[in-house]
């Protein structure tokens, strides 16, 4: 591998690592917040309930955390396979991806930007449709297997 190619493709890891710092921020950061408590109190309650609640956003699926992590690993083994399959002979049939192929750090940008934007989207998506959030992952995943298995055949070749 190229020492062009190794530097893209951490580049790839940095940027899921900042969109998941991005996306699922550390839970010391909702204990930090200071309590509302108007003195409101539940009649039914032992304990007091504040009278103003903060919109809760809905829990990630744990499927999905593990959808993001096998999606920026199936981003790195497009690079790779279409880098291999390029240098065998093997030509892009993505017109969008076909010009930067010949520039490894340029391709891993883009791809790193595409699987940030496509993360993102995910998230604002969850937060309303989980199961369609869920879907959209798994088939982007099996597309992008897909099509890192084609390419490493032609690289093959």
């Amino acid at each position: 591998m190229s020492p062009s190619l190794k530097r893209g493709i951490r580049l790839l890891v940095g940027v899921f690592v900042v969109a998941r710092c991005v996306i699922a921020p550390s839970a010391c950061a909702a204990a930090d917040r200071p309590a509302v408590d108007s003195g409101a109190t539940d009649a039914t309650a032992d304990s007091a309930v504040p009278a103003t609640v903060e919109a809760i956003k809905p829990a990630r699926p744990k499927i999905l955390t593990g959808l993001y992590i096998s999606f920026t690993s199936l981003q790195a083994l497009d690079i790779d396979s279409t880098t291999r399959a390029r240098s065998s002979g093997a030509r892009e049939a993505n017109p969008l991806i076909g010009d930067p192929v010949g520039f490894p750090v340029r391709l891993v940008g883009m791809k790193a930007g595409a699987t940030a934007g496509i993360i993102l989207a995910s998230e604002r998506l969850r937060a309303h449709h989980r199961v369609a959030a869920i879907l959209m992952l798994t088939a982007f995943n099996a597309v992008y297997g897909v099509i890192a298995i084609h390419n490493y055949s032609l690289a093959r070749q």
